[in-house]
């Protein structure tokens, strides 16, 4: 077996890893490959060694270590131009972010997948197509779910890829039970398990019946549930499939909890915990510390709760860093995390009221302009913080000014205006300088005079003459360390607002300093899907056109003329092929160099265009200086026409060509042929047959004099009188 032979086999089985689902995968094919380049006495490629190394971590229990690995893998992949394992390197990179919840990262390589995709290579469409739909999943897009794993499904169907179809089919069950189509789901979903079930395969029938399990926690058959819970725990022990076995734990302690049986519930809880406690999987994690503080608080173990709380808080301040743009995790984690700066019963406070700002969170993060959602808000906002006036304030720190653009007073619009922060003239612009909270009892002139200049006050602003507001709770808003905006609380009533208040005020700043990070970042996604589209369309336009005319290539003239020819004979119509080919050109290119030559062959295309521009003219470049033209339901006599007047367009452009025996300027020799349907040999006819009668026409024209058009014509293969 030659080297490349060997090392192509090498790569197809490194891109198949992923398929094996046994503990020790890695290891056996590490023993493989080695066997192979021992009998073969050749060398593993770097990357190819990097990518085994990545993979092996990969499998290991910390999956978020191997992403250095990886992004090594693909330095090496670039340097040494192995475009494949770069793009599988992507989807990986895409699954692992995926799986951590850093989903934002995760739709980035997948994206880069995509558009750097140029191999046809079927098990990478399925991984991409299966893998992203599992991110939408867990991002609760469910429609988006269908859409790539549907795709999955067929790929996987095409190429008898069972693994990789049971794990499709399972998302699409779920997809379709929290759309509503429970009947539509189950039918998946029993797909599944029979081929995971036909495969004998571990991890597949652990992912299939936990899947079936929390279908049937939606149905509300919860004794049948725990049933599939038991046995998708019992495969998940079989294999590496951890993150899977936790997420199936949480679903089991769930169904426990609300079962009422608690001292279980707990005890999967802390099994879940135990298995990713050194992963990066914020979503999860943060789920099974809330739901072990439940847990607590249904026990009356206060303690207990606020050390789950706790644990809440440092992971929501660890993962605030991250940006996330899971709108309700950070939502509840913010708030846990407030509530460890104050007593038990300021901690009750905020409990009481998760519902409503949880609400408001979901209410901000899900609108394309906060305005939509602002009068909402304001009502929500007053079942737990009595206002009059609610605003966000959004900072721009370039201009060093503060846009009130979202401010809504006695449940109406306040008109947007702008106020700068370069002399602290306002409360917000002094909370956003000082990142401090303001709590103002009365708002009177002294307490205001605490913190700005009273010289720099627009005094009909906060003294004007209508009933003024009192009381006032001003914080900033704030995401990694940098400012975005300021909130404000108002209210007409004097020593209204308390210091739970203010804390709440923060909370409710933090989550929505993530909403409005959220919306900037959909709005990137969407920047970056359009992208793609357009990417997609210029790659399109590529397959079909040759770079440098613009013409349409050879790809494309193996998809037009068929159907040209069919369609001819369907409606009994002519088909005149055109060879031409520009006399003495390697001469040209020799003697005037190869950026002459290329802009030559630009200047005759953009007259090949003009003059062939009917609905029924086709214009490909055939080869280097060599112009196919296919003219549909035309003549000869038609054609010449045309041919006459591409002539002339080039004896006018008059090129000078020193080394042309033919003309002191370019020139042009064409053959051509005129098919007719009503021949005898009319089905026989097909496009080598065309091209080949053309091309012999074209040798008459050269062997002529050059400078010239000789045409056959079907009817009677002999040459009319009409060369040039």
């Amino acid at each position: 077996m030659s080297k490349a032979r060997t090392l192509s086999l090498i790569l197809t089985k490194l891109t198949r890893l992923q398929q094996s689902t046994k503990h020790d995968a890695v290891k056996l094919l590490r023993a493989e490959i080695n066997q192979m380049i021992s009998a073969e006495s050749i060398q593993l490629p770097g990357e190819y060694s990097s990518f085994l190394n990545a993979y092996d971590i990969y499998r290991s229990h910390t999956i978020e270590k191997a992403i250095p690995y990886f992004i090594h893998c693909q330095i090496l992949c670039s340097s040494n131009s192995n475009m494949v394992l770069h793009l599988y390197c992507d989807v990986h990179l895409g699954t692992i972010y995926s799986l951590i919840g850093q989903y934002h990262q995760a739709l980035k390589h997948f994206l880069a997948a995509r558009q750097n995709n140029t191999i046809e290579d079927e098990n990478l469409k399925l991984l991409l197509n299966l893998n992203v739909g599992d991110t939408y999943l867990s991002l609760g897009d469910f429609e988006r779910v269908k859409q790539y794993c549907l795709k999955a499904v067929e790929v996987a169907e095409a190429n008898n890829e069972q693994s990789c179809l049971t794990l499709a089919l399972d998302n699409i069950a779920l997809a379709e039970g929290h759309l509503g189509c429970l009947d539509n789901a189950f039918i998946h979903i029993e797909r599944s398990i029979d081929i995971a079930q036909a495969l004998d395969c571990s991890r597949s029938k652990g992912f299939a019946y936990a899947y079936k399990a929390r279908l049937l926690t939606l149905k509300g058959e919860d004794s049948t549930a725990v049933h599939y819970y038991r046995k998708a725990d019992l495969c998940f022990l079989e294999t590496y499939e951890y993150m899977g076995r936790s997420d199936n734990l949480y679903h089991y302690a769930l169904l426990l909890q609300a079962s009422n049986e608690l001292d279980l519930s707990l005890e999967r809880c802390h099994q879940a915990q135990l298995l990713i406690h050194q992963e990066q999987n914020y979503q999860l994690r943060i789920k099974l510390f809330r739901l072990e503080a439940e847990i607590h608080q249904q026990h009356g173990e206060a303690e207990l709760e606020k050390e789950a709380i706790v644990k809440q808080a440092d992971l929501a301040n660890q993962e605030l860093k991250r940006a996330t743009s899971n709108e309700t995790e950070y939502i509840e984690s913010i708030l846990k995390l407030g509530a460890q700066k104050r007593e038990h019963s300021s901690l009750q406070m905020l409990h009481s009221n998760l519902k409503i700002i949880t609400k408001i969170g979901q209410n901000i993060a899900t609108v394309n302009s906060l305005n939509d959602c602002l009068l909402d808000v304001y009502n929500q906002i007053n079942k737990i913080i009595p206002i009059h006036v609610f605003g966000i304030a959004l900072y721009n720190e370039e201009k060093q000014v503060l846009n009130y653009n979202h401010f809504i007073e006695n449940s109406k619009l306040i008109t947007p205006f702008t106020i700068s922060c370069e002399n602290t003239s306002s409360l917000g612009a002094y909370s956003i300088r000082h990142q401090k909270t303001l709590l103002l009892n009365t708002s009177s002139e002294k307490e205001v005079s605490t913190y700005i200049n009273l010289t720099h006050l627009d005094r009909q602003m906060y003294f004007g003459d209508g009933e003024r507001n009192q009381s006032a709770i001003v914080t900033p808003i704030n995401l990694n360390n940098k400012t975005i905006g300021a909130l404000f609380l108002e209210h007409r009533t004097a020593y209204l607002y308390q210091s739970y208040h203010c804390d709440l005020a923060e909370q409710l700043a933090s989550f929505i300093a993530v909403s409005l990070e959220n919306q900037r970042q959909t709005q990137v996604l969407q920047k970056q899907q359009l992208e793609l589209e357009i990417i997609n369309h210029k790659l399109d336009t590529l397959s079909r056109q040759d770079p440098l005319t613009q013409l349409l290539n050879r790809y494309e003239l193996e998809k037009v003329v068929p159907q040209l020819l069919h369609k001819a004979r369907l409606l009994t119509q002519p088909i005149t092929c055109l060879m031409i080919d520009i006399d003495f050109y390697k001469g040209y290119n020799d003697y005037y160099g190869h950026h002459e030559g290329d802009r030559v062959l630009v200047q005759l295309s953009e007259i090949f265009k003009r003059e062939f521009s009917g609905n029924d003219d086709y214009v490909f470049r055939f080869g280097g200086d060599e112009f196919l033209v296919m003219l549909y339901g035309q003549s000869l006599d038609a054609s010449h026409h045309k041919v006459q007047q591409v002539q002339r367009a080039v004896e006018q452009l008059s090129i000078p060509h020193q080394v042309s025996k033919c003309a002191s300027t370019i020139t042009l020799s064409i053959g051509g042929y005129c098919w007719h349907t009503n021949n005898n040999n009319a089905d026989e006819m097909d496009i080598n047959g065309l091209i080949q009668y053309a091309d012999e026409a074209l040798y008459h024209a050269k062997t002529q004099s050059r400078n010239t058009f000789v045409a056959y014509d079907s009817h009677t293969l002999t040459a009319p009188d009409i060369s040039t």
